[in-house]
């Protein structure tokens, strides 16, 4: 029994081999994360007979499995460490002897950017992401600053900017999401465009 890497269409992801000790077969895994996201996708076609997706704590509380003492949960590396969190405590409470990862799954990138909206948002009145509509990660960001009390949108580039957005507005918090290219995300630089 150990962890593996996968590559999951061009992404490195981390995923565990859950093996129960000694008998070589596969724990009932729970994946926390969005059914329609290629991450999520790639990790069912892994083990789709031992994978059940998990999106909100209100699946957590009502998912059953066939053996409670083997279970192991993951999470969609994009995801917001605190929605995943909710999750993983509502899985804890019900299986004591849930399996999680070592660490958090989320990647690196992903959570210093919600933590910087997280630091941003006690300073800013009005957030704007730069990110794909469909990045996960981008809209992750996204749903922080409005659950934090944020006017936040998404966009793509300057363009897609409403003027009215920034009437009235005393200080504006500008980040992007984790898969944006550089070259876009550069153009958030002061006298670039945004």
């Amino acid at each position: 029994p150990g962890a593996y890497r996968m590559s999951v269409r061009g992404h490195q992801t981390l995923a565990n081999a859950v093996e129960a000790p000694g008998e070589g077969a596969r724990e009932n895994g729970e994946l926390i994360g969005h059914r329609s996201h290629v991450e999520v996708d790639g990790v069912i076609g892994e083990a789709p007979d031992h994978t059940i997706v998990l999106e909100n704590a209100r699946e957590a509380e009502l998912v059953e499995v066939p053996d409670p003492d083997k279970v192991a949960v993951l999470t969609q590396t994009t995801l917001s460490v605190d929605e995943a969190r909710v999750v993983q405590d509502v899985l804890r409470r019900r299986y004591p002897a849930l399996r999680v990862p070592r660490k958090d799954d989320i990647c690196y990138a992903t959570q210093n950017r919600q933590d910087a909206v997280k630091r941003l948002s006690a300073d800013v009145d009005l957030l704007l992401v730069i990110g794909d509509p469909t990045s996960s990660n981008s809209n992750r960001l996204r749903e922080l600053g409005e659950t934090r009390g944020i006017e936040s949108h998404l966009v793509l580039g300057p363009e897609e900017i409403d003027p009215a957005w920034l009437e009235g507005r005393r200080s504006i918090g500008i980040t992007s999401g984790a898969s944006t290219p550089e070259e876009i995300a550069f153009l958030a630089r002061p006298g670039a465009g945004f």
